[in-house]
């Protein structure tokens, strides 16, 4: 049996006794708009044995039984928009679009925020933010608090909190002023003084505060010429990616690599850095650990005789001396065959590397000249 009653607001609300289906889609109608009440007993069955019927195709959804109460009292769609209880596609924040097949790419896609305003992505900043001003930036923001989207009057830019680490202006409610490491700062200027960030960049850094993203080779390679510290860890490192190879197809050597307290990306990946290396570089701690664990493996290739065997004789002066990659001062490695030789020796050209090439065009002369060819197509191009 149904029943019309009111509300506590004096709005009236449809109510359906002992039914779950209809207890999501009941909705708090103004008293200016047309009365629902107008509708009788009979007109409210017919809606729900429509609704019974199309449940197949349009399920249980709030909207079709809106549409269909609309219908009976002649109620427009363009009026309905008005409606306090109704959200307009201008209005909506973080609304997914339905369902869809992947391979219909003409369906619309899920929409971030609104046509004047997107919420903050998680995204890794490596540049420095050029110098504006207060007023510029909101400005092109439409003064919206880039967390919230909400707006305000542009004499109440000063009240914004500025976030370091996107370059945009937050609300109160979105930035409390947090303090963290700004990544550009550091790999460009080499500034570890911490910075006021808004609450999702202070979370986001602190996601991203362990993970090697920073490739410094790629992002600022100048780096290595002007901080010492970097360039100590970065030979470190380096001698320990070398070694690893060393010790771990050393069967005397496991032990070393099991008690190893370094992350694996610092021997595996020398070129990545994370935000808690390059702190940790800054106050020495990682060099530190890393010199210790350098010195222990070089005691060991020097001592082992299975490791001895895996050095080098340099073939250009052919002295009676091992040598190995992890010497970087003193030793080359060819890129092309991996053979070491002294720096002073080494001119450019490798003669394991001319052998292999004379070997080839001997076994098969048409092959390489053919590969020749193509060598020589492709530099052209």
């Amino acid at each position: 049996r149904k029943s019309v009653s009111k509300t506590k607001d004096g709005s009236r609300g449809l109510r359906k006794q002992n039914s779950n289906e209809l207890a999501d889609w009941v909705s708090v109608v103004d008293t200016d708009t047309p009365s629902i009440s107008a509708l009788s007993d009979n007109s409210i069955t017919s809606v729900l044995e429509k609704f019974a019927e199309n449940q197949s195709s349009d399920g249980n959804s709030p909207r079709f039984i809106a549409r269909q109460l609309f219908d009976r009292i002649n109620f427009s769609p363009e009026e309905s928009a008005e409606l306090d209880w109704l959200v307009t596609e201008r209005g909506r924040r973080h609304t997914p679009s339905i369902t869809r097949t992947v391979s219909d790419l003409s369906l619309p896609t899920r929409l971030r925020g609104t046509s004047d305003w997107a919420p903050p992505r998680a995204q890794i900043i490596y540049h420095m933010h050029l110098p504006a001003t207060r007023k510029s930036i909101l400005a092109r923001c439409g003064y919206r608090c880039a967390g919230c989207g909400m707006k305000i009057d542009n004499t109440l830019a000063s009240w914004f909190r500025y976030c370091a680490y996107l370059g945009k202006y937050f609300c109160h409610s979105c930035h409390h002023e947090k303090t963290a490491h700004i990544p550009a700062r550091i790999l460009h200027k080499w500034d570890f003084r911490k910075q006021r960030v808004s609450n999702f960049a202070s979370d986001l850094l602190e996601k991203m505060y362990s993970e090697p993203l920073y490739c410094i080779h790629d992002i600022n390679y100048n780096l290595f010429k002007t901080v010492n510290e970097m360039k100590y860890a970065r030979a470190l490192r380096y001698q320990l990616f070398f070694l690893k190879e060393y010790i771990r197809t050393c069967r005397n050597g496991k032990d070393l690599l099991d008690n190893m307290s370094l992350r694996s990306h610092i021997i595996n990946e020398p070129q990545l850095f994370s935000l808690e290396d390059l702190c940790a570089v800054k106050d020495r701690t990682l060099i530190e650990q890393m010199r210790v664990l350098v010195t222990s493996w070089l005691q060991h290739v020097d001592n082992c005789g299975l490791c001895k065997g895996k050095g080098f004789i340099c073939e250009l002066c052919a002295r009676d001396e091992i040598i190995y990659p992890f010497q970087l001062d003193s030793v080359i490695q060819c890129q092309m065959c991996w053979t070491c030789f002294h720096k002073s020796c080494y001119s450019g050209t490798c003669p394991k590397c001319a052998r292999i090439r004379s070997r080839r065009t001997m076994s098969d002369p048409e092959g390489n000249k053919n590969k020749e060819a193509e060598t020589n197509n492709e530099n052209e191009r």
